[in-house]
C-alpha cells in the first residue's frame, strides 16, 4: 500500500511541476507569444526573426515540432551556431542575431516553431532545478514500484505458507 502511495504522490508531483518550477510560466508565455508555422522548401533556409541584443545577459531559445529541422543562430560577426530540432544559445554580446531554420531533406516540410529571448538566469534555472527535480522523482517511482512489488510478493507468498484450517466434525 505504501508503495502504491509514493507511486501516485511522484507522478502527482511530477504532473504538477509546471506550477512550483521557477520561470515555468514566463518561459511558456514568451514561447507561446512567438510561435510561427513555416513551410521550408527542400535543401533550403529561411530567416525566422532578426533579434536585436542590448545586453548580454540575455539567451535565445527556439523550439521546434520536427527533429530533422536545423536550427541556426548567426552572431553579429556572421559566426553560425546551429543544432537540430532546438538551440538555446546565450550570446557573448550585444548586437543583431539572425534566427535560421533549414530544411536538409529533399521534400517540403511544414514546421511550427517557438522561439522566446529571455534572461539567461530564467532559462538555466528552469532547466537545472527542472533536471533535478525530474531526476528525484524517477528515483522516488523506482523506489514505489520496489515497494509496490516488494508488498506484492510477501502478500502472495504469506497466502501460499499460511497453514488452512482444519475442519471441525460436528455430532
Amino acid at each position: 500500500m505504501i508503495g502504491v502511495i509514493i507511486i501516485f504522490s511522484t507522478l502527482a508531483m511530477y504532473l504538477l511541476m509546471p506550477f512550483y518550477l521557477p520561470y515555468y510560466s514566463i518561459i511558456s508565455k514568451n514561447l507561446i507569444s512567438n510561435q510561427y508555422i513555416l513551410n521550408i522548401p527542400p535543401n533550403t533556409t529561411l530567416v525566422l526573426k532578426n533579434v536585436t541584443l542590448d545586453q548580454n545577459s540575455y539567451s535565445i531559445e527556439v523550439i521546434t515540432n520536427y527533429s530533422n529541422t536545423n536550427v541556426i543562430i548567426v552572431n553579429p560577426d556572421g559566426v553560425a551556431y546551429n543544432n537540430t530540432g532546438y538551440i538555446i544559445y546565450n550570446p557573448q554580446y550585444p548586437g543583431n542575431y539572425t534566427i535560421k531554420l533549414g530544411n536538409p531533406s529533399d521534400s517540403q516540410i511544414t514546421v511550427r516553431v517557438n522561439y522566446a529571448v529571455l534572461p539567461s538566469y530564467y532559462i538555466s534555472s528552469f532547466y537545472s532545478l527542472s533536471g533535478i527535480i525530474s531526476t528525484f522523482l524517477e528515483v522516488l517511482f523506482v523506489i514505489g514500484i520496489i515497494v509496490s512489488g516488494y508488498g506484492l510478493i510477501k502478500i502472495i507468498s504469506s497466502r501460499r505458507t499460511k497453514p488452512k484450517p482444519e475442519k471441525r466434525i460436528r455430532n
